[in-house]
């Protein structure tokens, strides 16, 4: 085994030495060298050619990242600004409104101060320290300024659309004369109307003896109370159907300082079980607020007795019906109301010759039925 590898060994020598005489072998060599150092050059040459690719792409690429950041760079100084303008409006903005609520509470302060010195001012005006009612407290709202008055508020200080009227109200703050609004209430007037399809004979319940007498507690309860704090030149009561006017009650003093009074104990106190809410208002003419053709006494609807005996409704019609804009007033009539004018000395209006007559007709009447 020996013998036989140095013999392989001794013949690829001999091979190598007889292929490094061959011409054609150095040739064939010759050539593989240069083929290898063109191939090194080549791969030289593509290598240096990719690198100048390459540094050209990082170029690029380093310019369009500097455009980029210098790009984000100008964006940041513009958010950066248009922060700086916004915190500034902003700042200006609160810098506004703290001067504004500054100003409304100073504002505040002072209307505060001023009503506090007015209402100063009206107390000693009620007291009698006095003599003229403050300039400042003669004033007046609208609900509807601009546009014409409301014929029927100015007439009788009540309108059936209250504030939703398209005409003005105009409602004073300090007057001689108050009104509370559906003061007076009675079973018969709340619930049976003329118009009322149901319950047609609920009225029946109720005589008008009974409802007149009602009247008369009412009359002697609430006018002895009102005459505490002055002077009753007017007072009246109001029978009409129209939700607006019934109930109402109206009472003029002869002074302002009266009616301040009064308006001042009388707001928020309860009668009959309902809140009282007075009000200032101006009744420019009682003669024609109040509705000559139709005059209550004796119970709300008068009573005559014909020749027959049978007793009758003499409540004079109107040509409108009962919903005009004018006040139907409960008056005081008989013994009782002439007795109750005389005490009070209240400037009621006198009733006429007729009106006399006709109540103590109906008294008459009334006394010969309960007889029989």
């Amino acid at each position: 085994m020996e013998i036989t590898s140095e013999l392989k060994v001794f013949c690829f020598i001999l091979e190598e030495k007889r292929r490094a005489e061959s011409p054609s072998y150095q040739m064939w060599l010759t050539e593989q060298q240069q083929l290898e150092d063109f191939q090194n050059e080549e791969n030289e040459r593509i290598r240096v050619e990719k690198h100048r690719l390459w540094l050209l792409e990082e170029e690029a690429a380093r310019e369009r990242w500097l455009k980029q950041q210098q790009r984000l760079e100008r964006l940041k100084a513009e958010k950066a600004k248009q922060e700086l303008l916004i915190r500034e409006e902003w700042e200006r903005e609160q810098r506004k409104l703290e001067l504004e609520a500054a100003k409304r509470e100073e504002e505040r302060e002072n209307r505060k101060r001023e009503q506090t010195e007015l209402l100063n001012r009206i107390e000693m005006y009620v007291l009698g320290e006095t003599e003229n009612l403050p300039s400042s407290a003669r004033t007046a709202t609208e609900t509807q300024p601009g546009c014409e008055p409301c014929p029927f508020f100015s007439k009788v200080a009540a309108c059936r659309f209250r504030d939703a009227c398209s005409r003005n109200h105009l409602k004073p703050s300090v007057s001689r004369t108050l009104v509370i609004p559906n003061f007076y209430s009675h079973f018969r007037m709340e619930h049976v109307s003329r118009n009322n399809e149901y319950d047609t004979d609920l009225g029946l319940e109720y005589d008008d003896r009974e409802i007149y007498d009602h009247f008369l507690e009412f009359y002697d309860d609430v006018l002895s109370e009102l005459k505490k704090f002055g002077t009753v030149t007017q007072f009246k009561v109001c029978c009409n159907e129209e939700p607006h006017l019934r109930g109402n009650v109206y009472v003029q003093y002869q002074s302002e300082r009266s009616a301040i009074k009064a308006f001042r104990v009388l707001q928020g106190r309860f009668y009959g079980g309902k809140r009282v809410s007075a009000e200032f208002c101006n009744i420019p003419s009682w003669s024609k607020a109040l509705c000559e053709k139709k005059t209550t006494g004796v119970g709300l609807l008068r009573l005559f007795a014909n020749s027959s005996g049978v007793t009758q409704k003499a409540t004079k019609t109107l040509p409108k019906g009962d919903n005009v804009g004018v006040i139907h007033v409960i008056r005081l009539t008989g013994r009782q109301g002439r007795h109750r004018i005389r005490r009070e000395n209240v400037l009621i209006p006198a009733q006429s010759h007729r009106d006399r007559i006709v109540c103590e007709a109906a008294e008459k009447a009334l006394v010969e039925v309960v007889r029989n």
